[in-house]
């Protein structure tokens, strides 16, 4: 890759031994990896993998369809030759209130922690192993969101300041998804929400990171590895050809729900969190 200076050469050697060695301090030889076609998911897979971890990649799909995420999943875990699992999701919409109710109950509120939350705790259900490790809550460290770019990329001030909020975002979110998953004995890792892998990217502009590539140190990591598959772009876990969002769409005409006359999901997640709503 040609344009790449000594400094973001050297921040990406950073974030690869920052990552091993986050992934090296988890007890258990024998992990999951929730893999999608997205560079975060797939570099900590790579760091596990050098940390000597047993790996095995796990990647969702709606039954009876192949998403992007899911066959790029199933194609990079092969070209590294990791062991990969299907995590079909079934269109059950009476178990989807139910998982919603349950979701409220340990701390959802916001509608993306509802969607997202809701995805990952379905593969948490379907690992054999006792510790999932998932690459979710640094997309805001590259601020590449629409906001962050027009208000936020050109002051890295205004940058800190964002990563600094959606670390507390993320770390509700983490709590969430191991608050189910204690209820299975199993335990949800996130290691780039580690504070080894996040003050290196505090303080960088945002250039730094995502110039000639969007999250480059990621890219640039693991290139034993990287070299051999292909990365997607990130979009979230209910959106993109995931066909979820649709799913949680068509709850509004289940019978408990109609008759509420919702327009939106939203308007659903706030009955089921008030109690309006008992599935």
């Amino acid at each position: 890759m040609s344009g790449i200076t000594p400094s973001q050469e050297k921040r990406a050697r950073d974030v690869r031994e920052a990552l091993i060695a986050v992934m090296s301090e988890i007890p258990d030889k024998e992990i999951a990896v929730g893999l999608s076609a997205g560079v975060d998911s797939f570099s900590v897979m790579c760091a596990a993998l050098e940390a000597g971890k047993s790996v095995t990649a796990y990647s969702f799909t709606v039954d009876g369809w192949a998403s992007r995420d899911w066959t790029m999943a199933r194609r990079n875990a092969k070209a590294v030759g990791v062991p990969f699992r299907s995590v079909l999701i079934m269109k059950d919409q009476d178990q989807m209130l139910k998982d919603l109710a349950h979701l409220a109950s340990i701390g959802c509120v916001r509608k993306t922690q509802f969607e997202c939350c809701w995805c990952m705790m379905k593969v948490t259900d379907a690992v054999a192993e006792r510790t999932l490790a998932i690459g979710v809550g640094c997309d805001s460290y590259f601020c590449l969101s629409k906001k962050a770019m027009i208000h936020m990329r050109h002051s890295v001030e205004l940058m800190d300041q964002h990563r600094t909020r959606s670390t507390q975002t993320s770390a509700k979110e983490r709590a969430i998804l191991n608050a189910h998953a204690e209820t299975l004995g199993k335990v949800v890792e996130t290691p780039l929400q580690h504070q080894r892998f996040r003050e290196i990217l505090f303080g960088t502009t945002w250039e730094e990171l995502n110039r000639p590539q969007e999250k480059l140190p990621l890219h640039m990591a693991f290139p034993e590895y990287r070299s051999k598959v292909r990365i997607y772009p990130h979009t979230n876990f209910q959106c993109g050809d995931s066909k979820i969002q649709p799913m949680f769409e068509s709850l509004l005409e289940h019978p408990l729900v109609k008759p509420h006359g919702f327009k939106s999901p939203i308007a659903l997640y706030n009955a089921i969190r008030k109690g309006v709503i008992k599935p």
